[in-house]
């Protein structure tokens, strides 16, 4: 990591300027004469905060973050060294309980955008995809005798995680298919085959559900004046869309950024990535010691590849 790339060069500058030099993860304390210091505190700065340099901000489900991570950050680590940037996440969430920060910062070490474009597009990648549904479990046309194998197969076969399980007070069995963006097509297909072992043809109807985790701050990019562009998104996607209401001191605090799709399971999808697309990204760019912000959205999405079913 940055460390250990400072480190190199303060040898090197150990070498050449007569001075000692010593690292201590976050921090780097360099010893010698007053003029060597100097000179190698601009060059240590120069490399941690370069003059012209952009940071874009990402609004990522705080419940997320840990995944893209990774344990040990090993997920996130090959991200940060093919793209040549840094990533940060809020320090703030370990904290606290009541208040949770969905920014993540992506800073480039110039004013090359590729690395941050390519970052961007490999943590929205990591980002977990979920769908979840309910089905009576009385109802006739279920007809599953093994959930367990079902599980098994579809775990194997789609390498997603996948969960059924009766609710506790009411005869109604829960489902859960969980997996990556990058992997949207499997998580898509082994959520229809599950639900076509129950169901059977009426598997591309049955509604599931997907929350996407939206700040607050930025509820009104994506609803639109007077909810204009949510309606739109619903009416081309056949979908109920719920927004929390914000103003509402009953709502708690980490629920006022659930916002929940309803539907078919291709339409959810759609919407969903219509919702992310109205979201809005920060660019920052600080070129010379100006400053200058850019509030951007992506074009939305219109269609979507439908996939067949698994047979099991």
């Amino acid at each position: 990591m940055p460390c250990a790339y400072f480190s190199a060069n303060l040898k090197r500058l150990s070498h050449k300027d007569h001075i000692c030099s010593y690292v201590f993860d976050p921090h780097v304390r360099v010893v010698g004469s007053p003029e060597a210091v100097r000179l190698a505190g601009a060059m240590v700065r120069q490399e941690l905060e370069p003059h012209n340099k952009v940071t874009m901000k990402l609004d990522v489900s705080w419940t997320h973050h840990s995944h893209i991570i990774g344990k040990g950050g090993n997920t996130i680590q090959p991200v940060v060294k093919r793209t040549g940037v840094s990533i940060h996440f809020p320090d703030g969430n370990k904290n606290s309980e009541i208040r949770k920060s969905n920014q993540v910062s992506i800073n480039s070490r110039g004013e090359d955008l590729t690395g941050l474009e390519e970052a961007r597009g490999c943590i929205r990648d990591l980002t977990p995809l979920i769908f979840t549904f309910t089905l009576s479990a009385t109802a006739q046309f279920i007809n599953i005798s093994d959930p367990t194998l079902l599980i098994q197969h579809v775990q194997n076969t789609y390498q997603v995680q996948a969960d059924l399980k009766v609710a506790d007070d009411t005869p109604v069995i829960v489902g859960t298919v969980r997996g990556n963006e990058l992997d949207a097509a499997q998580v898509k297909e082994a959520t229809l085959c599950i639900l076509q072992a129950y169901c059977d043809n009426l598997a591309p109807q049955m509604p599931v559900q997907m929350t996407v985790e939206i700040s607050p701050q930025h509820h009104p990019f994506v609803l639109g004046r007077n909810n204009e562009i949510v309606k739109r998104i619903m009416q081309r996607t056949a979908t109920k869309i719920s927004f929390p209401d914000s103003t509402d001191i009953s709502v708690p605090p980490l629920k006022k950024s659930t916002v929940v799709i309803t539907g078919a399971i291709d339409n959810v999808y759609l919407a969903r990535q219509n919702i992310l697309v109205h979201g809005i990204d920060v660019m920052k760019f600080a070129v010379n010691k100006l400053i200058c912000l850019i509030c951007y959205r992506r074009k939305p999405v219109r269609h979507i590849q439908k996939f067949p079913f698994c047979q099991f």
